[in-house]
């Protein structure tokens, strides 16, 4: 109860702050919170309920359970620095099997059905999804490192950043789009127009977009508009829950 209660908080003065930025400065389109607002709260309180927890706290409970090949507390700062970039690559590999595999993608559709792209879209997915991530992509870094206190809350403090990239905020890095995620970047990703589709997969670091060769450097003032090429999208939380 007390991690839900922290998240409807942090999560509250982060919309909050980003509400203002979005109306001063929007990207595109304003669209409705409360569906989304909905999706992340059932979300986040289902996976507490299930005892599955999500990102760094699931490496913690492989550490616990005997895991982690590499002790990353002799590494210090260093520990850190790798914990963090692996995590990303973990989350840039299952965000590209979202998009090949039907099964998953037909899941992971529904966060791309936003036609009004905005900071609550980085809480609008299907529920299965942080589970699904939580028992491969962060089990199997629980499995090779053991993290330490350092590393997770240097991660899960970056992963605040997610909520920037979400919203609906003229926000890019131009020339140097290639070293953070920003809300200029990752917008291209969820574009509705097919010239876009297959790029910008990074969580935090486009360099593996870079590497992979899925990088698209944005042009300025290029703020495509978002959602599904059919125009779909869930109107209740019901449909969002049963989403296929």
């Amino acid at each position: 109860m007390t991690n839900l209660l922290v998240f409807i908080a942090s999560t509250a003065l982060i919309y909050g702050f980003l509400r203002m930025v979005e109306l001063a400065r929007p990207a595109g389109r304003q669209g409705a919170w409360r569906l989304n607002v909905g999706i992340g709260l059932i979300n986040h309180a289902g996976t507490q309920l299930m005892l599955l927890t999500v990102g760094p706290a699931t490496a913690l409970l492989v550490n616990r359970l005997g895991g982690g090949l590499i002790d990353l507390g002799p590494l210090g700062l260093w520990g850190v620095a790798l914990y963090v970039l692996v995590s990303d690559l973990g989350e840039y590999l299952f965000h590209r099997a979202q998009h090949v595999v039907p099964f998953l993608w037909r899941l992971h559709s529904l966060h791309h059905s936003d036609a009004a792209m905005n900071v609550t879209t980085s809480n609008r997915h299907h529920w299965l999804d942080p589970l699904l991530k939580g028992v491969s992509i962060f089990a199997i870094v629980g499995l090779l490192f053991r993290v330490t206190p350092a590393a997770l809350a240097a991660y899960s403090l970056i992963c605040f950043w997610h909520y920037v990239v979400h919203a609906n905020i003229r926000l890019g890095f131009g020339r140097w789009s290639w070293l953070l995620n920003a809300p200029q970047y990752h917008r291209m990703h969820h574009a509705t127009a097919s010239e876009y589709h297959d790029c910008n997969y990074s969580a935090l670091f486009p360099i593996y977009d870079l590497v992979s060769g899925k990088y698209r450097r944005p042009e300025p003032g290029e703020f495509p508009e978002t959602g599904l090429d059919d125009g779909r999208a869930p109107a209740t939380l019901i449909a969002a829950a049963t989403w296929r």
